[in-house]
């Protein structure tokens, strides 16, 4: 064996390496229902394979990547680089993975131009979220705005997408001025154990000062501390304490906030 032969050999058994490394990583966070975790760890297998021009197998990452998503806040930033080979090439499937690495790696005019560019011709739900991302990080609230309606309307999903729920959410109360809490509420019914979708509800419904209903005859000191004012991080870690200790608690959390309704026409002032 040469030497040559020798250092890509050990190049091969560190990737091989890295790639269980991340494997364990999603793994352990699935277990622990760390979806932003599973989703930050897809991310950077996406990076992996761009980088070593393995496309294939990163658009595979990729599709897991946005299946496992919900909120993506603590991922931009994660992405320093973009390889330059992806940044120029004609086919659509380089340049939606150029165009999502851009969202993260905090370009987002490179982003926009990349996804717009890759809708063109080839128009697709994942490719719209990517769109939506970009302009809200913009400011530009108005335009991923229209890009949210052309997603929910144009692109009819047999189960709900935790990410596009909680996306537009969060616009729409935040930026737009449309209702977003029975949007959250679907989400949490979606994804219950992803206690951020249950505390951004739990901010949206403070926000209209509202409560969640609780059956008189039933007690239970989780959902008062979601009408309470807890802070985030008291409910978070309460959430978190019950799910080892008192499933029976998180499960009547749960069905409280399936069965709330919501009237998003007028909110509630004190």
């Amino acid at each position: 064996m040469t030497k040559d032969e020798f250092v890509s050999l050990q190049l091969q058994h560190q990737q091989i390496g890295n790639e269980i490394e991340s494997g364990k990583a999603v793994y352990g966070a699935l277990q622990h229902n760390d979806y932003d975790e599973v989703a930050k760890q897809y991310l950077m297998l996406v990076a992996k394979k761009a980088e070593l021009g393995d496309l294939k197998e990163a658009m595979l990452q990729a599709k897991s990547f946005l299946d496992m998503l919900v909120c993506d806040e603590h991922l931009y930033g994660l992405i320093k680089d973009v390889p330059g080979n992806l940044l120029y090439a004609n086919h659509w499937v380089p340049k939606f993975i150029a165009a999502l690495l851009s969202l993260y790696a905090q370009r987002y005019e490179d982003a926009l131009t990349l996804i717009g560019e890759v809708l063109e011709g080839h128009q697709c739900a994942e490719a719209l979220y990517i769109k939506s991302r970009a302009l809200a990080k913009l400011e530009r609230y108005t335009e991923a705005d229209e890009t949210n309606c052309l997603l929910a309307n144009v692109f009819e999903m047999s189960t709900p997408d935790a990410k596009v729920l909680f996306m537009i959410a969060m616009l729409n109360e935040m930026h737009i001025g449309d209702p977003g809490l029975d949007l959250m509420r679907k989400l949490v019914e979606a994804r219950p154990k992803y206690d951020i979708g249950i505390l951004a509800l739990r901010t949206l419904m403070q926000s209209h000062c509202l409560q969640l209903d609780k059956l008189s005859d039933n007690n239970c000191e989780l959902v008062d501390l979601f009408n309470s004012d807890a802070t985030e991080e008291e409910f978070l870690a309460q959430l978190k304490l019950c799910r080892e200790k008192a499933p029976k608690a998180v499960a009547y959390l749960i069905r409280r906030i399936k069965k709330q309704e919501f009237n998003e026409e007028q909110a509630i002032e004190e």
